[in-house]
């Protein structure tokens, strides 16, 4: 499957709604980054529907940043794990526990760790802030 076909899979697969807000349309984020896991890259069950102030927009908390004494930092797996667990919005939070389980299995199967839940050290700031409900 090549990248732009798993985007579209993985964005479909949670009706192509950001799983935070439930807008429409938005970017495809990974759970695992594609830089990091290129054997997890192409999986549409790593890739989630959100709009960008969510997904990557640097300077600010989100999915894929978090901001330590100004700087943006790379939020680890185990964050976005928890974030995905639990913010979630009620009517998509079926469809995402099951593409985390389906991708639990396959990360067991390819002896892929998959790094323990833990909660944000930044959530309140992204709750205030807006970036996430």
């Amino acid at each position: 499957m090549t990248r732009e076909t798993a985007i579209r899979t993985g964005k479909a697969q949670t009706l192509n709604l950001c799983v935070f807000t439930g807008m429409p349309n938005g970017d495809g984020a990974h759970l695992f980054s594609a830089g990091d896991y290129p054997q997890l890259a192409d999986i549409p069950e790593n890739i989630y529907a959100m709009n960008r102030r969510h997904h990557s927009l640097r300077g600010k908390p989100c999915f894929d940043f978090k901001q330590v004494d100004g700087v943006d930092i790379v939020r680890p797996v185990s964050e976005r794990l928890w974030m995905l667990e639990n913010m979630v919005i009620d009517d998509l939070r079926h469809l995402v526990w099951k593409k985390l389980r389906f991708l639990r299995a396959w990360c067991e199967i390819r002896k892929i760790g998959v790094p323990e839940v833990e909660k944000p050290s930044d959530i309140e700031s992204m709750m205030y802030a807006e970036r996430l409900c």
